[in-house]
């Protein structure tokens, strides 16, 4: 009797493990099916990227000046705006002087 309870305690761990294991596959499916879905769209565009990627060694970004003076003028903005606050503060402080 005492064997046969050991052996149903056996069976029992080992129907969790595989069930367990079940499981762990199931929730990677999804994860698998994106995996294979991303190196499908990389083979079949691989002669597109190599393209893109060669065109945007020799000539740069796309827009990318366009970007660049975009960021320097707010930049360039902000500072006037700075200034006529200092500007603004200062007259405040010398009538308050006055």
């Amino acid at each position: 009797m005492k064997n046969l309870s050991r052996s149903t305690v056996a069976l029992n761990q080992t129907n969790q493990k595989n069930l367990d294991a079940l499981q762990t596959s199931e929730n990677r499916l999804p994860d698998l099916a994106r995996l294979q879905k991303e190196r499908q769209w990389r083979a079949e565009y691989r002669d597109f990227i190599t393209a893109y990627n060669k065109i945007i060694a020799t000539e740069g970004l796309p827009l990318v000046d366009y970007f660049l003076n975009a960021l320097r003028d707010e930049a360039l903005e902000t500072d006037r705006l700075k200034d006529t606050i200092s500007d603004v503060d200062l007259g405040r402080k010398s009538r308050l002087r006055d």
